[in-house]
């Protein structure tokens, strides 16, 4: 193994089997001479030190950290004080403690507009201290900031503190479980689109962005947010690269530093999946900076059986068809074996005809609301559900009884949401449903939902991204401009489902439930997924709705306000962060409720929701479960827990709709229906809720 010289950089060498190739490339601006007789002492030294991180056309800055603070092109601080080295990842490292100060001229070696950080950081603190603790300032208001955050976040702020009226933009992982004095991998990149956050090779958290800002002043800090939050810490192999690295990048980058591994283990020793389903087991290695987790695109797999699993770009393993593979996982020479058995399902996934009901809009909808149905009925017979996965919830235990309850509620949903959207239907007949909700594919599995990101918890999502790729959901919103897709499910003490799940390229995630933005395919216009529980109602489906509705436009009243009042105090009623009985209610509090999920409450309340306006000069009258529940609807199938149905359909009636004339201040309210049809236009043309697009 060659090492890293003294002038922090090595020769060329390809890495046998991996494609990996290090050198100092064009770019490096530094003296040659004795760069021959460094190599060779960095070769007698590698046998206890890693590989350093390399530098290419795309690289500003490049901190080895060799007992000094100059860069590996000769770039040298614009001011130095109370540092000092240690021992690093490779060779030596920055020990930064409280007073160190460090800092670097912007020009040529930082672009807070668009780029790349890397590092790794061993702290002397735990991740839970509650303490700040920065790692790269650039500016002050409106500035760039890399920190531990004192609600223990691995975090990076750009436009800080929402200068010149744009609000902040960043990303945030929580570290909490990290110890004192272990070295960790950390990269940010930003640009283009996007802002990620990654650790030990693995991306964290990521957001959806717009421009950003550039930052006037001339330098940037290593180590603390001016005189204060300092990293105390050792930093090593620090890049600053001139565009966004890709997650491949990040991953090889953190690999290439990683010391003397001497073994590997793999978790859980053996797996068993469907045909489609991947997993990922979890690669750890023993190593000169401890025990670590491989990037598991890192991992290298010895496949004897392709024809029933294939390892995939990513470094998950895919089944193919059903058999048994021993496979063998490899890192860095060290090797460990998986078994993986692959199932088959007793019945390929079946293409329901679709009834005209369901495949036909509300007459003169404002917007078309192409759907998408899959549900998942795990069998081992091909007739009985098997109650192992789903639970057996509500005595469902047959796959042709689950099939016909799906059926009834995928038409009481169908008709909830269109009728919702008819602006005070309940008293104008002639008025116009904004959503013209039709269903396009209808498709049920026989196998159980696959499993996907932890909860938190013991339990996981369902892998929604590997389910809507298995079926080209691609071409359903690309090509057919579905938007939305319901997928019926179960809910165990192993898989939960998400209520509502956005995939966005204008805003990322914004939805109900766990906002990751790579847990579903992203595609070029915005896409949202309800994940319903055959196990119960209709009524908790429409609920995830309704819990969407909340989710999108209290974003959209931030964007409008910097705050979510119009939408959940002026319409919903919030006072002082409770629910105040007179408004119109949200979810799970009608108007008149004193509690959760309180529709069928028969005690009166003056309300102005029949004439809701954001000043609250709207004509009050008495409301109750009484008045939403004895309305007339014109159900296809009449609900069980009809008066909670109806307290939804009702409540989303009072939303601004199509026409509907409600005047704030100078301004009309939009159709909030827009929002739901077409979020990615709405949001270009207009930020606001009661600003009307040009």
């Amino acid at each position: 193994m060659i090492m890293k010289s003294f002038f922090g950089c090595f020769p060329s060498v390809s890495i046998a089997g991996t494609g990996w190739q290090r050198g100092c490339g064009a770019v490096r601006k530094r003296r040659m001479a004795g760069i021959f007789l460094y190599s060779l002492l960095g070769v007698f030294l590698a046998g206890t030190r890693g590989w350093a991180i390399g530098s290419d056309a795309n690289t500003l800055l490049l901190l080895h950290f060799e007992n000094t603070a100059n860069g590996a092109a000769d770039e040298t601080p614009a001011s130095s004080s109370a540092v000092a080295y240690a021992s690093g990842v490779t060779g030596q490292a920055l020990l930064l403690k409280d007073t160190a100060q460090l800092e670097y001229p912007v020009a040529g070696n930082f672009d807070p507009t668009r780029g790349s950080l890397e590092f790794w950081i061993k702290p002397s603190w735990a991740g839970d201290d509650n303490l700040g603790h920065t790692v790269l300032r650039h500016g002050v208001a409106g500035g760039v900031l890399v920190l531990k955050d004192g609600v223990n976040n691995l975090r990076v702020i750009f436009n800080r503190f929402a200068a010149n009226g744009q609000p902040e933009v960043g990303v945030a992982y929580s570290i909490g479980a990290w110890t004192a004095n272990s070295w960790h991998h950390v990269a940010f990149t930003w640009g283009d689109g996007a802002l990620s956050l990654f650790t030990d090779g693995v991306a964290r958290a990521s957001a959806v962005i717009g421009a950003l800002p550039a930052v006037p002043e001339s330098t940037f800090q290593i180590g603390a947010d001016g005189t204060n939050n300092y990293a105390t810490a050792v930093l090593d192999e620090l890049r600053i690269s001139s565009r966004p690295r890709t997650a491949a990048e990040v991953a090889q980058g953190y690999a290439e530093d990683i010391p003397g591994v001497t073994s590997i283990s793999v978790t859980p020793s053996s797996a068993t999946i469907w045909a489609t389903w991947r997993t990922t087991p979890t690669v750890q290695a023993v190593t000169g900076v401890g025990t670590i987790t491989v990037p598991p695109a890192l991992v290298s797999w010895v496949n004897p059986a392709p024809a029933v699993v294939q390892v995939d770009g990513q470094g998950r393993l895919v089944g193919l068809a059903k058999g048994k593979g021993a496979l063998t996982a490899q890192f860095r020479g060290q090797t460990v074996p998986f078994a993986l058995t692959v199932r088959a399902p007793v019945r390929p996934p079946e293409e329901l005809a679709i009834p005209t009901e369901l495949a036909t809009p509300r007459a003169n909808a404002i917007y078309d609301m192409p759907v998408v149905i899959l549900s998942y009925l795990p069998t081992a017979d091909g007739v009985n559900l098997d109650t192992t996965e789903t639970g057996g919830e509500a005595e469902l235990t047959k796959v042709a009884a689950a099939k016909a309850k799906i059926a009834t509620m995928n038409r009481q949903v169908k008709f909830s949401l269109s009728e919702g959207s008819r602006f005070r239907g309940y008293k104008n007949p002639s008025a116009r449903p904004s959503l013209g909700y039709r269903v396009v594919k209808n498709i049920v599995v026989y196998e159980p939902l696959p499993p996907g990101k932890s909860d938190g918890g013991s339990a996981t999502f369902a892998d929604y991204h590997q389910i809507l790729t298995r079926f080209g959901a691609d071409r359903w919103v690309m090509a057919g401009n579905v938007k939305e897709v319901w997928l019926w499910g179960y809910h165990t003490a192993s898989i939960v489902p998400a209520e509502s799940n956005m995939s966005s390229p204008t805003t990322g995630d914004i939805s109900n439930s766990y906002r990751f933005n790579d847990d579903l395919p992203v595609y070029d216009r915005t896409y949202v997924l309800y994940n319903y529980n055959y196990g119960r109602s209709q009524n908790e489906a429409v609920h995830n709705h309704g819990h969407q509705l909340e989710a999108i436009l209290s974003h959209v009243c931030q964007l409008q306000d910097g705050n979510d009042g119009l939408f959940w105090n002026s319409f919903c009623g919030r006072s002082n962060g409770a629910f105040q009985a007179g408004r119109c209610g949200n979810t799970h509090f009608p108007p008149n409720a004193t509690a959760d999920y309180d529709y069928s409450r028969t005690a009166p309340v003056l309300s102005d929701c029949e004439d809701w306006r954001p000043d609250n000069s709207g004509q009050k009258k008495s409301v109750s479960a009484r008045t939403w529940g004895s309305l007339t609807y014109a159900w296809p199938v009449v609900p069980a827990g009809r008066t909670e149905a109806q307290y939804y359909v009702y409540w989303m009636q009072n939303m601004p709709g199509f026409q509907n004339g409600i005047r704030s201040g100078d301004e009309v309210m939009r159709d909030w229906w827009e929002f739901t049809a077409d979020w990615d236009g709405a949001i270009r043309k207009s930020a606001g809720l009661h600003k009307q697009p040009k």
